[in-house]
């Protein structure tokens, strides 16, 4: 719990004020804001603290920076159906930057390349946030050096492993875009609890920073030349793949700890998730609403707070250690974001414990030779052929794994987004810091005591 002290972990603290003000202008109260300015300015003034007011500054800030947002919804209440003309890039076939603005739109436009300018006419759809077209043109294409490199990934991804079904998820592990996966393969591993496997994120770029840094500290045998060259290349790639929240913050994580290496200076775990999570809300503030951002950070937190907040350790025997270094790798997400499940998804499954024990290392063994048979395809040898078929075998295994794993009876069950539901998960939490504290105070006392009647009896001896 010390490790979560203020004065050690200011960014955490300033990234939990930077939302809260991002979600109270998303609210549109203006109103509402004046509560905790209110509250800060009285504590700073009582406690004589005037280091509050950082948190007073950031709220403002993230308060300020939706406002753009805010205004753009405001535009468009009431509009449902409302006819849409105007000229937009396209991001991962999913999403619609208004051009001149930094505000986004969901569709569906697949076929079209990173970052194309195309003129759209079609109707507004308030539900999903989404514009579904009627007439699309094509306008010119991006000249961006990282769409440049999306763009080249996926045409080399489409003549390596083609557009049948084992291509396709092979496309969205590596590049995000799921568009052309079909909606039963989707569920089958929303349904083994495998989902987040299928969405770019730390995994995805934690495993390629690892395969990138060890391959160029085999042929360099110097750890910094190393290390700078695999931040670059992961840099570049998550930067090509347009802004998926996930991906974002596992670049910011892995340059912090980049840096605390070279540095020799110790950055704890929640001041580096407050940077990420700071520097993603001010860039791109409406993630506060978006999934893979919930899931994604939530994940992280549960970690964090299971080991910083709680001083959760593993004990025992080293193989003994592993497992419960796994099982509480694995639950503590669950146990976290099962709300945003049933929010999200309207489902929760309670197959994690299993699936992520099967599914991580073939995802990872599939990243490996998925890379490798691109690298060699791009510098034009033929010896990407293996890996293309090892690729595609494991990929197989992984959709036949997804289908049985989804077919087992009480795999999931399907919930409703209630507000009690929510309260339920608060509480829980709440419940197990509770007990899990306080039995940990007993275990320690107990600890201490015979720790002092030993050296007691050293003493005598």
């Amino acid at each position: 719990m010390s490790k979560f002290r203020p004065a050690l972990v200011p960014w955490f603290y300033f990234s939990l004020a930077l939302g809260t003000g991002v979600l109270l202008g998303f609210s549109g109260r203006h109103s509402l804001i004046g509560i905790p300015i209110s509250i800060l300015i009285v504590l700073a003034t009582l406690l004589r603290n005037p280091d509050l007011l950082f948190l007073l500054l950031f709220i403002l800030i993230g308060y300020y920076r939706i406002q753009p947002e805010v205004r753009f919804r405001t535009l468009l209440e009431g509009k449902d159906e409302a006819k849409v003309h105007g000229k937009f890039r396209i991001y991962n076939e999913s999403l619609l930057r208004v051009e001149g603005a930094g505000l986004f739109l969901r569709t569906s436009l697949p076929g079209f390349q990173q970052g194309s300018l195309v003129e759209i006419e079609g109707s507004y759809r308030k539900e999903f946030n989404a514009v579904l077209p009627s007439r699309v043109a094509f306008i010119k294409k991006s000249s961006s050096p990282f769409d440049i490199i999306h763009n080249r990934i996926n045409l080399d991804l489409f003549q390596i492993f083609g557009s049948y079904e084992e291509g396709l998820l092979i496309k969205a592990l590596l590049t995000g875009d799921r568009k052309g996966l079909s909606k039963k393969i989707v569920e089958d591993f929303r349904k083994a609890g495998a989902a987040h496997v299928l969405a770019i994120s730390g995994l995805h770029i934690g495993f390629l920073f690892l395969f990138v840094s060890t391959f160029l500290m085999f042929l360099l045998r110097k750890r910094l030349f190393a290390e700078v060259l695999a931040v670059l290349v992961i840099s570049i790639y998550a930067l090509s793949l347009g802004p998926l929240a996930p991906c974002i913050r596992a670049l910011i994580f892995i340059i912090l700890v980049v840096l605390s290496s070279w540095t020799g200076r110790r950055i704890l775990a929640a001041n580096i998730w407050g940077i990420s999570s700071v520097v993603t809300l001010i860039f791109w503030p409406s993630f506060i609403k978006d999934p893979s951002f919930l899931f994604s950070y939530l994940s992280i937190f549960s970690y964090i707070y299971v080991k910083d907040f709680l001083g959760m350790e593993t004990k025992g025997p080293s193989i003994v250690r592993k497992i419960q270094g796994y099982v509480i790798t694995v639950t503590a997400p669950l146990f976290f974001t099962f709300s945003l499940q049933a929010r999200f998804f309207y489902r929760i499954s309670f197959l994690g414990l299993i699936s992520n024990l099967l599914f991580v290392p073939m995802v990872f063994l599939l990243i490996f030779e998925a890379f490798l048979a691109l690298a060699l395809f791009e510098s034009g040898l033929s010896l990407w052929q293996p890996f293309r078929n090892c690729a595609v075998f494991i990929t197989k295994n992984l959709l036949h794994l997804a289908e049985l794993l989804g077919s087992l009876p009480g795999n999931s069950v399907e919930v409703q987004p209630t507000m009690l539901l929510f309260a339920f998960h608060l509480l829980s939490i709440i419940l197990f810091t509770f007990f899990f504290l306080k039995s940990f105070k007993k275990v320690r006392s107990t600890e201490v005591y015979y720790e002092g009647l030993h050296r007691k009896g050293q003493q005598r001896n």
